[in-house]
């Protein structure tokens, strides 16, 4: 709902016609009762409260718009910090717990006044008198661990009963209370004023070398430009257009022609270095048949004498047989 109804408002908050001040209180008049609805009877969470942060930063964001940089120029959005010294008036969360606190309040000391059973509803709502068992595991935030201030429920009912004293504590509540700088963040602040001003000084001295620059080249131009003056036969201007044009050619000839030598040296020594890889593996070939053939000639000979001395072997034996049996007979 709060969307829409910023939407519904959008164009005159960033309209330049509208001063800022009646923007905001547009903001104030229009959109926040409609996003604070019911809001007495929250119990938020963390998370909840920072959607409702973001949600008021972008109206506000809106209303003030965006700021040039002072160091590069460029427009860039407000931070957080800046948006909180613009708008001066209290947090949505604050107003929030203004807006409980009141209503405890109204219910604690003065609920029965107005309908006893109407009273009597409001204050088990607020204390919580429900009959029957909790549900098993953390207990969830209620309405009055928001309204507790000062330790216990019982003071702060004793608080509401006490009108005086009950505001009191609710404009307390109102108060927008800035935090105060530490020594920290002023150290952090001058460091960066102090980086700010060399920057400056460093883009005025460029600045001041590109204006050298430009002047030296608009001599230069003027110097071109008179001695063409001079020149004043067309024709003087178009042989010298001629003879740029031949040096172009020429040179583009010779780059063609060097680049072509090149691709010859390159393939004559890539077909010389496979020539030469072809003949080691033919002689790689040829050495070791040769070694096989070698090999195999050594086995056959060695063959062929062992089956010459088997043979002198074998006749010895029939030799020697023969004259014991010659003996034998004697």
């Amino acid at each position: 709902m709060g969307n829409a109804c910023y939407y519904s408002v959008e164009k005159l908050l960033s309209s330049s016609l509208l001063s800022k001040n009646l923007k905001v209180r547009i903001y104030k008049t229009v959109i926040l009762p409609v996003v604070l609805y019911g809001c007495e009877t929250w119990t938020l969470t963390l998370r909840e409260e920072q959607r409702l942060r973001v949600f008021e930063n972008k109206v506000i964001k809106k209303i003030f718009r965006a700021k040039s940089d002072e160091v590069t120029g460029e427009w860039r959005k407000l931070h957080n910090t800046e948006l909180h010294a613009l708008y001066s008036s209290p947090d949505i969360i604050r107003n929030i717990k203004s807006r409980r606190l009141r209503w405890a309040g109204h219910v604690a000391g003065r609920g029965k006044g107005i309908d006893w059973i109407t009273g009597y509803q409001l204050k088990d709502a607020l204390e919580g008198m429900v009959n029957g068992r909790r549900v098993q595991g953390r207990r969830r935030c209620q309405i009055i661990d928001n309204i507790k201030i000062h330790g216990s429920y019982a003071k702060t009912k004793r608080k509401a009963e006490n009108r005086k004293d009950w505001r009191m504590l609710g404009l307390q509540k109102k108060k927008h209370r800035r935090k105060k700088e530490t020594n920290k963040q002023k150290r952090n602040k001058q460091t960066k004023k102090k980086e700010r001003k060399d920057e400056r000084k460093k883009k005025e001295t460029r600045k001041k070398g590109r204006k050298t620059k430009q002047t030296n080249k608009e001599e230069t131009k003027k110097e071109r430009n008179e001695e063409r003056k001079k020149q004043t036969n067309k024709g003087e201007r178009k042989d010298e257009r001629k003879k740029k044009r031949r040096k172009k050619e020429t040179k583009n000839k010779e780059r063609k022609k060097e680049k072509e030598t090149k691709k010859e040296r390159r393939d004559e020594r890539k077909k010389k270095e496979t020539n030469e890889e072809e003949r080691n593996k033919q002689s790689n070939k040829e050495d070791r048949n040769k070694q096989s053939n070698k090999e195999d000639r050594n086995k056959q000979r060695n063959k062929e004498e062992g089956k010459k001395e088997r043979n002198k072997g074998t006749k010895k034996k029939k030799i020697n047989k023969q004259t014991k049996k010659k003996e034998r007979n004697k």
